[in-house]
């Protein structure tokens, strides 16, 4: 792998200068950074619980965000594995990389958040999006290759639960709206026979 990274670094950033792709890159880097994307969950899964009258957003949102940068974080710490300049940030490693995998997770869980059980095209638009990031990330050598690989592989883990949980719910609430609403439930006596 470390070829692979190396053959990455030296192509997408050739001599280490940082050029124009480079100051295109930092924009969507810095525009799509966890601080700026998370909040913009933060709306999504609320005005999707309000309109849905349902809880379910909300809980995928916090269930994406907080299992995956948990997820990160903890592996970051037992990695600690350096950036491509050398240095190791003050939460542990370069791998794997944050930004891919909390906009990885922010934009699944707001696809989750609006449909509960999406279909496999509508998964086109985040993974783009988050290639597009790794990509920058890349190209700025912020990141080694296998950093921002190893930071989608882990969104798409946790959102492989968030899908789970939010087909769930529905399930649950599809199971109690049905005894809610069963002539048995709503007559006792008519389900014993006794008139």
């Amino acid at each position: 792998m470390d070829a692979l990274d190396q053959t990455a670094r030296h192509r997408s950033r050739p001599g280490n200068v940082w050029g124009p792709l480079q100051l295109r890159a930092d924009h969507i880097v810095e525009g799509l950074k966890p601080a700026h994307v998370v909040p913009l969950l933060l709306v999504v899964v609320l005005a999707c619980a309000v309109v849905q009258r349902s809880w379910r957003p909300v809980v995928v949102g916090a269930v994406s965000v907080l299992s995956t940068g948990a997820l990160v974080v903890a592996t970051k710490i037992l990695v600690a594995r350096p950036d491509p300049g050398g240095n190791i940030a003050t939460i542990g490693g370069a791998y794997p990389s944050g930004h891919t995998a909390v906009l990885m997770a922010v934009a699944g869980a707001g696809l989750l958040a609006i449909i509960s059980r999406p279909a496999w095209w509508s998964w086109v638009s985040p993974v783009l999006g988050d290639a597009m990031m790794a990509f920058c990330l890349v190209v700025q050598t912020t990141h080694w290759l296998s950093d921002v690989v190893g930071g989608m592989l882990a969104a798409f883990t946790v959102l492989g639960l968030s899908a789970w949980v939010s087909s769930q719910w529905d399930v649950r609430r599809l199971g109690w709206q049905r005894r809610r609403q069963s002539p048995s439930r709503q007559n006792p006596a008519a389900s014993s026979g006794r008139r």
